[in-house]
């Protein structure tokens, strides 16, 4: 049984065409293990270029000089090499690496989209009842806020006035509004479906729930 397998991998195994693709693409991996073992901190690409270069060298001295192998190793003169399983290796991580650079990119995406939510202006009640249209930028914590109907709650904070339904589905994925009343908390860029509120900033920025 073990002379058939030795055969069989001598067979398959004796072209060193998959080293082309452990020292080109697998290069970078390479690059991260020493630095990582500079480092003194071994993560995955120290087990990758370990195994990878362990798997190439080791081929490579088949290849060239099978009778310095005990010949327990050796099926007609020739000792099975591991080419092509390195390439596989170093072939998977690759489209690991893509499908994990795929997935990042996506996710960015989603983030962007998500951020684009909050409104870019809010309704600003000063201290003598005046109102004006500023920038999310310019709102603080402490600020009275008017929610008009149809617009987004700015920022958190708290219901001081009014009543109105809020749908949050952005945020639960219920499609029911929820009804706000004095006292309520709201979370910026939620959507005041019906009625006019009066809220108190509280969290802002980087702060709020959305961020």
């Amino acid at each position: 049984m073990d002379k058939s397998i030795r055969a069989l991998n001598t067979k398959n195994q004796t072209d060193p065409a998959g080293a082309p693709v452990i020292l080109w693409a697998g290069k970078p991996f390479f690059e991260r293990g020493l630095q990582s073992i500079a480092n003194r901190s071994p993560n995955m690409w120290t087990l990758i270029g370990l195994g990878t270069a362990a798997s190439f060298f080791y081929s490579v001295a088949a290849t060239l000089a099978p009778g310095a192998f005990p010949a327990a190793l050796r099926e007609g003169g020739k000792v099975g090499v591991y080419y092509e399983a390195a390439a596989v290796i170093v072939s998977l991580t690759l489209l690991g690496q893509i499908l994990e650079s795929r997935a990042r990119s996506q996710t960015s995406a989603v983030i962007k989209a998500l951020l684009n939510l909050a409104p870019k202006m809010a309704r600003r009640i000063a201290p003598g009842g005046g109102e004006e249209d500023v920038p999310l930028t310019h709102v603080h914590v402490g600020d009275m806020l008017r929610v008009r109907p149809g617009e987004k709650v700015p920022v958190d904070g708290t219901v001081l006035e009014g009543e109105s339904a809020l749908d949050e589905a952005m945020l639960t994925g219920e499609l029911l509004p929820v009804t706000k009343r004095p006292g309520d908390k709201l979370i910026g860029a939620t959507i005041n479906t019906s009625g006019s509120l009066v809220m108190s900033a509280e969290k802002v920025g980087a702060q709020t729930v959305l961020s």
